[in-house]
């Protein structure tokens, strides 16, 4: 069985270690509201539904159901022209690399965001240095 949108952004919140209050207040909006969407009793409107997902560090399309990989967001940015090989190897370097950046301290998720994209800009330019001098 699918995901709902509901259940894709409570797993995302859970991951994030964020609260209902906490991402409500993030938002601008109340516990109860939120809650509503997250339940699947109500759906955001599309302004709400892309807050949440920037609030999460995912694309609405993840939101959505319409990809399975919530960290094509940094994908998308850092891995145009990478190899499939080279993709999956990024995908697992930036879930790591969430992972422990998480488990070491507090940081924003804006903060966290930026980190990764860098990272995948690193990575991809690696990537490109390498292939050029074995040219």
């Amino acid at each position: 069985m699918s995901q709902t949108l509901g259940m894709r952004i409570r797993e995302r919140r859970t991951k994030l270690n964020l609260t209902q209050d906490e991402l409500a207040e993030k938002l601008g909006m109340t516990r109860a509201n939120f809650s509503s969407y997250e339940s699947d009793r109500n759906i955001p409107p599309s302004i709400i539904l892309g807050k949440i997902a920037d609030a999460l560090n995912v694309s609405v399309d993840y939101l959505l159901g319409r990809i399975d990989e919530p960290y094509q967001i940094y994908l998308n940015k850092s891995a145009d022209h990478l190899s499939l090989e080279d993709q999956n190897l990024l995908r697992k370097f930036l879930i790591e690399s969430e992972e422990l950046i998480r488990q070491k301290g507090d940081i924003s998720e804006e903060k966290l965001s930026h980190v990764l994209e860098f990272m995948g800009y690193v990575f991809r330019k690696e990537i490109e240095d390498k292939k050029k001098s074995q040219s």
